[in-house]
């Protein structure tokens, strides 16, 4: 393209003279250049488009680089950083949408400003203020089941580093009046006598790490919480199996007990008796006191070389994790069940 200038003169008194017309060669592009580029506010998840500014012919498709930074840089710093071979990017277009990585750090973006015939410029470097963390909030607050008296509450955190969650425990009549559980602020809940007849709601308040509170969601209400069905522990015959002899039906009840603290009724306690390896009683009786567990009666087991039968008092609701070969968690069940089994 060129450019044609027409020139027609004019005298003072009016008299028009003969126009000229000049044209010039054809007008070159200049050196493509980016003039501006701004990083704008960045927080987590959102999209984030910088301003630029082209200077230099027709734009075409320039390079663009984002690069994740510790700390705030020097031009100078960056550019020895950031423009060389080794330099690892997050991103390369001209949109970039920040992660959890990212919240905290600063972005660095290089553009690389290109004319439409594919002739590049001088790269231009601009670096964000830290990228903020999104709002803490939590979703899919649910409650699990882990045995006849245990519970455990679940939810999927979103919003920056995770901090220390509030979590908390309710009880909810059939009319749909809650009540909050003192002292129950953990993820597993374990049932009391004063549970029964009542619902349980499980509360989720999202914590960031820097101590920015969410807002409160709450599960839906389990299933209404009753006694546990009795149960008996064994059943067996006494006498000679004999024509003409007595049997006698023998039934062991689990001896349930309670311990008060201050006047405070704690927990329930069961009686539970095992027979175990002679071998096997020291790391048993010190495995078992660690879980809240007390023998109150050893001895050998009658007509037996290498048993001990053990009696012993341990919380009915106390949980053990049981694992796999690879050290999953396999299941939980009470230290009781897991006795008689």
């Amino acid at each position: 393209m060129c450019i044609e200038l027409d020139y027609t003169p004019f005298r003072k008194d009016g008299l028009k003279g003969f126009p000229v017309t000049i044209r010039s060669s054809i007008i070159h592009p200049a050196e493509p250049k980016g003039t501006e580029l701004i990083i704008p506010i960045c927080c987590e998840d959102q999209q984030v488009v910088p301003k630029k500014s082209y200077y230099g012919g027709h734009e075409g498709d320039g390079v663009y680089n984002w690069y994740r930074a510790n700390k705030k840089m020097e031009m100078a710093d960056m550019i020895t950083t950031f423009l060389s071979e080794g330099a690892l990017a997050v991103g390369n277009d001209i949109i970039y949408t920040p992660t959890l990585e990212d919240v905290g750090a600063y972005l660095v973006l290089c553009w690389l400003p290109t004319r439409n015939d594919g002739k590049p410029g001088e790269p231009v470097i601009a670096i964000s203020n830290p990228v903020l963390a999104a709002l803490p909030v939590v979703s899919n607050v649910c409650i699990k089941k882990l045995s006849s008296t245990a519970y455990v509450g679940e939810g999927k955190y979103y919003g920056g580093h995770e901090g220390p969650n509030i979590y908390s425990w309710y009880r909810e009549t059939a009319e749909g009046t809650t009540s909050i559980i003192n002292g129950a602020n953990s993820t597993i809940y374990e049932v009391t006598d004063f549970d029964y007849n009542f619902q349980l709601i499980f509360g989720y308040m999202p914590v960031r790490s820097d101590s920015i509170v969410g807002e409160l969601k709450l599960s839906e209400p389990t299933k209404t919480i009753f006694p546990e069905l009795p149960q008996i522990e064994l059943l067996s015959f006494l006498g000679k199996e004999v024509e003409g002899e007595i049997l006698r039906a023998i039934e062991t009840i689990s001896k349930v007990m309670y311990k008060y603290e201050k006047g405070e009724k704690l927990g329930p306690i069961e009686e539970v008796t095992i027979e175990v390896n002679e071998e096997h009683v020291g790391v048993g009786i010190e495995a078992l006191s660690q879980r809240r567990a007390e023998v109150t009666d050893m001895g050998p087991v009658p007509g037996s070389v290498d048993k001990t039968r053990m009696t012993l008092t341990c919380p009915s609701r106390g949980l053990v994790t049981l694992h796999d070969q690879k050290g999953k968690d396999h299941t939980s069940m009470s230290i009781a069940e897991w006795l008689k089994s």
